[in-house]
């Protein structure tokens, strides 16, 4: 009975561990876009190049309080070098709200999400279109 107790507590302990490396690596295949400049998509076995055209900041500045967080409204120009789309997506900053974008190129169907936007936008300064960077992945479905 004492063995299976102290395997239980170790078992315990061992999940509780957190590996504080791990947890600051941010998303697996996630790469960064910045406003017009073209992008290949790393991890996908097409050549996938995406341009991000259009970026509408709403989010609540920092140290203001606010009646709601805001988001920010992209589009992305998506290209196979066959196929061109133009892909509208909204970013919360909310993992329950922040789900995948799927979309279709051609034959191929991927999946697009949005980790972080930066800067975030502080009180009486609005960041330059070409000062934010977006962290994202792209994924074949």
């Amino acid at each position: 009975m004492k063995k299976i107790l102290l395997a239980g507590l170790l078992t315990v302990a061992v999940m509780g561990c957190k590996n504080d490396n791990l947890s600051d690596q941010g998303p697996l295949n996630a790469f960064e876009a910045r406003y017009s400049q073209s992008t290949e998509v790393p991890a996908t076995n097409n050549l996938l190049r995406l341009k991000l055209t259009e970026l509408n900041d709403s989010r609540c500045p920092k140290n203001v309080v606010c009646i709601q967080m805001g988001w920010v409204d992209l589009v992305f120009e998506v290209t196979d070098g066959v196929n061109t789309i133009k892909l509208p997506v909204v970013f919360y900053g909310s993992k329950t709200k922040d789900k995948e974008t799927r979309f279709g190129l051609g034959a191929n169907t991927y999946g697009l999400t949005l980790h972080e936007i930066l800067p975030y936008p502080e009180t009486g300064n609005k960041p330059k279109l070409d000062a934010y960077k977006i962290s994202l992945s792209v994924k074949k479905l």
